[in-house]
């Protein structure tokens, strides 16, 4: 019931500005893919960091960190 009312939020919101963890693995490339594809600003954060080569993948802003080390910093 909730996600059920999660994704209706989603579906009714305008913009969302919405930071995915591990963007670049099997799930979060395609929750990245469909957040851009309903035109939301999206950042990405993982131990990589690169974009994959898709044609969304430009709309989205890649930042490395390695959460359980790196610095907190770099996702302000």
């Amino acid at each position: 019931m909730l996600l059920r009312a999660l994704v209706s939020l989603a579906a009714t919101a305008h913009a969302l500005r919405a930071t995915v963890l591990g963007g670049t693995g099997y799930v979060g490339a395609r929750v990245v893919e469909k957040l851009v594809e309903k035109g939301h600003q999206v950042r990405s954060v993982s131990l990589s960091g690169k974009a994959p080569d898709a044609p969304w993948a430009s709309s989205v802003e890649w930042v490395a960190n390695d959460l359980t080390r790196g610095p907190r910093e770099a996702l302000e």
